[in-house]
């Protein structure tokens, strides 16, 4: 399975938000809103998530594997590191 990730947008400022992105899989399904967040261990990728009933937030998409997973954060990070180098990030409002 090949990712390529399209990031839309780079942050910067207090909020430990960094980047939003979208990524293509097998350039034949589209995920967006894929987030790059500030951790306390670092930059980590975000899949997209909703509250639920009890108000804990889940995944709505998720790889089904740790390899898959990383593989997919590895794709995201390089880009968002690239986009970075490139033009920087937008002040958060």
């Amino acid at each position: 399975m090949e990712f390529r990730a399209e990031i839309k947008r780079t942050l910067t400022g207090p909020d430990k938000l960094r980047a939003v992105c979208s990524v293509i899989l097998d350039d034949c399904f589209l995920v967006k809103n894929v987030r790059v967040v500030e951790g306390e261990k670092g930059l980590f990728v975000s899949l997209p998530s909703r509250r639920n009933v009890k108000g804990e937030w889940t995944e709505q998409c998720f790889p089904m594997t740790k390899e898959l997973r990383e593989k997919l954060s590895a794709v995201v990070l390089a880009e968002y590191d690239r986009a970075l180098a490139e033009g920087g990030g937008t002040p958060a409002a």
